[in-house]
């Protein structure tokens, strides 16, 4: 067994392009609600929902611009 090769010690891989087989997007938003209600702010769900999958900064902007 070559040790350089992780192919030779697999049959198949699974790669899931966040999405694909497991939908992360619903965890993700309750995760961000969760520490801005924490740190007693409110992120509604639906605010997040068109907003999934963006960069962290720039959710972070949008959502401090829309909590002005």
């Amino acid at each position: 067994m070559d040790h350089l090769d992780p192919v030779s010690e697999f049959e198949a891989l699974i790669f899931d392009c966040d999405g694909t087989l497991v939908a992360t997007s619903p965890v993700y938003g309750r995760t961000w609600a969760t520490g801005f209600r924490i740190s007693g702010k409110d992120m509604p769900l639906d605010w997040y929902a068109p907003r999934a999958g963006m960069l962290e900064y720039v959710l972070l902007d949008d959502l401090r611009i829309a909590l002005a």
